[in-house]
């Protein structure tokens, strides 16, 4: 297995097991493209899905992620 890929997967899975702690509450998530607000709703292999006040789905891609906070 590539060594790249390891440390992705590794970084993965910590990084959901982080994120679950903050499923179903409002959170601010701050990635390489700006900030989104909203609640967390669902955390998948290598992804999270917010939905905004609007209604909107935001689907972001683990390696966009800078950080995230309860709001």
């Amino acid at each position: 297995m590539c060594l790249f890929k390891w440390f992705c997967c590794f970084r993965n899975r910590r990084l959901r097991r982080e994120l679950l702690k903050f499923l179903n509450q409002n959170v601010e998530i701050t990635t390489r493209n700006g900030t989104i607000q909203g609640r967390l709703v669902r955390v998948g292999k290598d992804f999270a899905e917010v939905r905004e006040a609007s209604g909107n789905i935001v689907l972001i891609p683990f390696e966009n992620f800078v950080s995230i906070r309860k709001i």
